[in-house]
């Protein structure tokens, strides 16, 4: 029998928790920041990705702090596309105190990943019990989204965890007694606070509070709850009113703007669009994409090693699983497999509706439809938790361990992704070999284009003397520090050994 009865639950837990801080430290900095990373580095300094802004072509380091505030910071989101605010500004505390290492930018990422499975862990025991509990926060551990999401310093994984802690809340309120005002006022209020913050960290989170309205349509009968649910609601609509009306309105222009971009990509040039991820939302791509998320949510990501269609009798178990958890003769339990699996199909019925809408399948990517993982694996912890401890024959209890080794390879893939098409990062070696020469400011770093530049710049000391320039005409992989006696250092600044869209890229149409 699954149990920790002989163990104090705590030191189990405590335990468990070092291992998923260790495993998603591991490694952390062993890849450079790729581009969607270098957008969230650049708008934390109060800069934009791709413009020099009122930078002349011929800048000193110095120059680029201008706008390194909390101001610079919103104003850099809103030219950006209105998105992911708070992260940002999680992001501009985190290289004002620990400087903007890659370890440093990617460490927010694993607090908030940390913090995702400890409440995972809760939220299982809460529903299920002690035992769910356990395997939830094993099957979290080893998620092959949650570890990606944790070492990018990008804003999915804080938004995945306040999601999953309004999703709690929102739990308490709708399916549990809670006795006393200031509990329920304390519930209230967090509820409210947590989709606002979820929402202002990443917009797409909006999926999972979809998914809370039509749980209460189904659910909710208390004239009290709806009340509850109605005061929670004013706290994220104000908050979201407050942004829109104050840049992130124009931001989301900018969004719409990128959007069209992938769509003319996609009717232009069809083998650039595919290289960036981006499909035709064809009806065989989108019951690939579907497909694929699902697998994805059962913790399953094994394109790498073959076919994904070799290993789908391994979805058998945890919907197996869920199904015979489902047949138990127990209200409230079919109840919560019912809710769970809402929050588990919203994400990818609303990236279907999107895909239709763009008529490409963008949507699909894993970051932007990776809300309903975590509230999927608790349903799947607090299954298996009962099919081992269930009189079921022990033939279909040995079948759960091939799609548990699974999902240990797939966290091992995760692992093996980065080496096979990322290097360290070469603009920070660049930058720390320019360092260890005398410079001056006839000295000047010629680099291709004007993240690389901005990045650069942001390594160097800001009292540092060598004068940063953009030379398009420049290889996209190459700088050339130009010096005072005319010698000439060329650079490589490109951290890619080949294009990461692949089988193993964030395309889940792939």
């Amino acid at each position: 029998m699954l149990s920790v009865s002989r163990i104090k639950p705590s030191v189990v837990f405590v335990a468990l928790i070092l291992v998923a801080f260790i495993t998603r430290l591991v490694g952390l900095d062993s890849h450079g920041i790729w581009v969607d990373e270098r957008v969230s580095f650049l708008i934390s300094h109060g800069l934009k990705y791709d413009e020099l802004q009122a930078l002349p072509n011929g800048f000193e380091p110095k120059d680029l702090y201008g706008n390194y505030n909390m101001a610079g910071v919103v104003k850099a989101t809103i030219e950006d596309n209105g998105n992911s605010l708070l992260f940002n500004w999680v992001l501009y505390f985190q290289t004002k105190l620990f400087g903007s290492s890659d370890w440093s930018l990617r460490f927010p990422s694993v607090v908030f990943a940390v913090l995702t499975i400890l409440l995972g862990a809760k939220f299982a025991n809460r529903v299920f019990g002690k035992d769910a509990a356990l395997v939830t926060i094993l099957l979290l551990i080893v998620s092959p989204m949650l570890l990606r999401y944790s070492q990018e310093a990008r804003p999915y994984s804080m938004a995945m965890y306040f999601s999953l802690l309004a999703t709690y809340c929102f739990w308490n309120l709708c399916f549990f007694e809670i006795t006393g005002k200031t509990k329920r006022i304390y519930f209230i209020v967090l509820y409210g606070l947590a989709v606002g913050v979820s929402l202002l960290s990443h917009y797409l989170s909006v999926y999972v509070f979809l998914a809370h309205i039509v749980i209460s349509l189904i659910f909710v009968r208390k004239g009290q709850t709806w009340l509850h649910l109605f005061i929670a609601a004013l706290i994220p609509l104000s908050l979201m009113s407050y942004w829109m009306l104050n840049g992130g309105m124009e931001g989301s222009k900018n969004m719409n703007a990128i959007n069209d971009y992938y769509t003319n990509m996609l009717a232009t040039d069809v083998n650039l669009a595919y290289n960036n991820g981006i499909e035709p939302a064809s009806i065989g791509n989108l019951i690939k994409c579907s497909f694929n998320y699902i697998t994805l949510e059962l913790g399953l990501k094994l394109q790498k090693l073959t076919q994904i269609r070799n290993f789908l009798w391994l979805i058998i178990v945890p919907l197996g699983a869920v199904f015979y958890l489902y047949k138990m003769n127990n209200r409230f339990i079919q109840k919560q497999v019912m809710a769970f699996c809402i929050l588990g199909i919203m994400p990818v019925v609303f990236s279907l509706l999107l895909s239709l809408k763009n008529g490409h399948t963008i949507s699909f990517n894993m970051p932007y439809s990776s809300f309903g993982v975590v509230p999927v694996t608790i349903l799947i912890g607090g299954a298996l938790a009962y099919l081992v401890k269930s009189g079921v024959p022990g033939l279909v209890k040995f079948l759960s361990l091939p799609y548990l080794a699974a999902i240990v390879l797939s966290m091992y893939l995760v692992y093996l992704d980065y080496p096979d098409f990322r290097l360290p990062n070469k603009t920070r070696e660049m930058v720390t070999k320019v360092e260890a020469l005398p410079l001056t400011n006839k000295d000047t770093l010629m680099t291709p284009g004007v993240p690389i530049a901005k990045m650069a710049g942001l390594y160097l000391p800001a009292e540092s003397a060598v004068v940063i320039m953009v030379d398009t005409s420049l290889p996209t992989f190459k700088a050339v520090l130009k010096r005072n006696n005319n010698e000439k250092i060329p650079f490589s600044v490109s951290d890619l050994k080949r294009h990461p869209y692949n089988l193993n890229s964030d395309n889940l149409c792939k």
